[in-house]
């Protein structure tokens, strides 16, 4: 990231630091990639909206406060764009890899799941 993008979110955590900071590999290549370009819209806005930390509502998420800056977006992005990232997969993804079905979709907007393994063994 460059340092452009650091004026809007001087305020981050030092594990957010470390993620905008480090090369990442899988599910969080992806969520940087998107964070990265959402930054880089952000360093051509001028306004310095940034409002307080805002806490991560998501059980087992990997940044529990993220920056409550929402430039000229409307709304704080780093939320909307980190909150899919957990420690650990929700419990009906478990019992999928341990063979179970489904069953009840875990959300009424959720009409399925497609899981997909890759790597060794899958």
């Amino acid at each position: 990231m460059s340092r452009t993008g650091e004026i809007h979110l001087s305020a981050i955590t030092a594990d957010l630091r470390e993620f905008l900071h480090t090369p990442q590999g899988g599910v969080r290549a992806i969520a940087r990639s998107l964070v990265d370009r959402v930054l880089q819209v952000r360093q051509g806005q001028f306004s310095k909206n940034v409002e307080a930390a805002i806490p991560t509502e998501t059980l087992g998420a990997i940044f529990p406060e993220l920056p409550g800056d929402r430039g000229h977006f409307g709304s704080p992005y780093m939320p909307l764009l980190l909150r899919g990232l957990v420690h650990a997969p929700p419990a009906y993804i478990v019992a999928m890899i341990a063979g179970e079905p489904l069953g009840e979709a875990p959300a009424e907007n959720i009409a399925g799941v497609v899981l997909a393994l890759v790597g060794p063994g899958s």
